[in-house]
């Protein structure tokens, strides 16, 4: 059984690991701007890897990341 500390201390961390992901996001997503408008031989080929590799999966985890620290502050008491 979880105890209020231990959901305070996790809430904590995915609020943490969810700070560093939106960075890395981020700088992901802004390279894969630059690279679409650069417009070089394979730069298109590079943005669409970043994104399908990169940059979909960060989102996919802060949303679970977030959908987690939402249910932990809901059982606070």
């Amino acid at each position: 059984m979880s105890t209020p500390a231990a959901n305070a201390e996790l809430a904590a961390l995915l609020l943490r690991l969810a700070r560093r992901l939106e960075d890395a996001y981020a700088a992901c997503v802004t390279a894969e701007v630059a690279l679409t408008a650069q417009n070089a031989d394979h730069d298109a080929e590079i943005a669409r890897s970043l994104r399908a590799s990169v940059s979909e999966p960060i989102a996919a985890e802060l949303q679970r990341i977030r959908k987690a620290i939402a249910r932990s502050k809901a059982q606070e008491p």
